[in-house]
C-alpha cells in the first residue's frame, strides 16, 4: 500500500484485524494459518491460480509485515514486531501509521496524497477519485504516471482513516479535504516525544517544518514557495482554533509569515506568524 503503487484490498480495518489476530493468538501460528481464519478456504477459488488471484490476504499481509512492520515472521510462525507495545484501537494504529507515514515518501500513497492536497479547491470539480479527467491530470506527473483506478479507490480508505479530509458522495469517492485529524496526530505524536509542549508559542516556519517531519506530502513545491498552506492543512488548522487546541497568531510585523488558503467565512485572516499549542480536547 505504502511502498510503490497502492492496493484496494489492505484497507486499514482489514490490516488492523490482522495484527489483532496474531495478538490474541496463544501460540504463534503460520502465515497459511492466519490466512485461513482471515480467508476461510470455503469462499476461496477452486485452484490455486485462481486463489492466488482473488485472494485479498497477501496484499494484506505485506502491509502489516514488510510496510508498517506491525508483524514479522520468525521461524515459520508470525509474530507481534513489538509485542512490549501492543496497539489497543483503531485509535492507536491511526497514531502509529502517522508517526511511520514519512517513510514511505517515494511511494504512490504520499505522492498521490501531495497531489491531490495540492489541487485545492479543484478538486470539487471532480465527483469521483476515479473519474477519467482526474485521473488524467494526476497522471501529468511523472512519478504517477502509470497510477490505475484500483489505486485511487485505495487511496480513499486511508486518507479518510488517517485524516487528510471526508470521503462522501453515494460511492464514497468524493474528496472533501481538510487535515483536522492528521496535523492533530502529529501535533499529539510531537507532545509525546517533547518535541513541543502545551504553552508554548511556536515559530511558523517551525511549525511548518514539524509537520513536514511527519508528512512532507501536506506541502507541494507550490506552496513552499509561495509559503501558502494548501485547503486540507488550512482547514485543520482552523479547526483546530475554533476547537481551542491551537491558537493561530498573526502579526503584521513578521516578515515570514506563512499564508492560509483563503476563507472568507472564518473570523480568522489569512496569514499566521506563530501558533500557541494548547493541547489536545478527548
Amino acid at each position: 500500500m505504502f511502498i510503490g503503487k497502492m492496493v484496494t484490498e489492505a484497507i486499514p480495518s482489514r490490516v488492523f484485524a490482522l495484527y489483532q489476530l496474531v495478538a490474541s493468538l496463544s501460540e504463534p501460528q503460520d502465515r497459511e494459518t492466519l490466512r485461513t481464519y482471515m480467508e476461510p478456504v470455503a469462499l476461496r477459488s477452486s485452484t490455486d491460480s485462481d486463489k492466488n488471484k482473488t485472494s485479498y490476504f497477501p496484499a494484506i499481509f505485506v502491509t502489516a509485515s514488510n510496510e508498517l512492520q506491525l508483524i514479522e515472521e520468525r521461524e515459520n510462525t508470525v509474530v507481534l514486531t513489538n509485542p512490549s507495545n501492543k496497539l489497543r484501537n483503531m485509535a492507536d494504529f491511526c497514531a502509529y501509521t502517522v508517526g511511520r507515514i514519512e517513510i514511505f515518501k517515494d511511494g504512490h500513497f504520499n505522492q498521490f496524497s501531495q497531489r491531490v492536497l495540492g489541487m485545492n479547491a479543484e478538486i470539487y470539480r471532480y465527483k469521483s477519485l476515479t473519474d477519467n479527467e482526474f485521473l488524467a491530470k494526476i497522471r501529468q506527473n511523472p512519478e504517477l504516471g502509470d497510477l490505475t483506478d484500483p489505486e485511487a479507490r485505495g487511496w480513499r480508505f486511508w486518507a479518510e482513516f488517517l485524516g487528510l479530509g471526508l470521503t462522501v458522495g453515494n460511492d464514497n469517492m468524493e474528496f472533501l479535504p481538510n487535515a483536522y485529524k492528521y496535523i492533530r496526530e502529529v501535533l499529539q505524536i510531537q507532545e509525546k516525544n517533547g518535541e513541543i509542549q502545551k504553552g508554548a508559542e511556536i515559530d511558523i516556519n517551525n511549525f511548518v517544518d514539524g509537520l513536514r517531519a511527519y508528512g512532507s506530502f501536506l506541502f507541494d513545491d507550490e506552496a513552499m514557495n509561495t509559503r501558502t498552506m494548501n485547503m486540507a492543512v488550512s482547514n485543520g488548522l482552523r479547526m483546530l482554533n475554533d476547537r481551542n487546541e491551537l491558537k493561530l497568531v498573526f502579526k503584521n510585523d513578521i516578515a515570514t509569515n506563512w499564508n492560509l488558503y483563503p476563507n472568507a467565512i472564518h473570523g480568522f485572516g489569512n496569514q499566521v506568524s506563530s501558533v500557541i499549542y494548547k493541547g489536545m480536547k478527548r
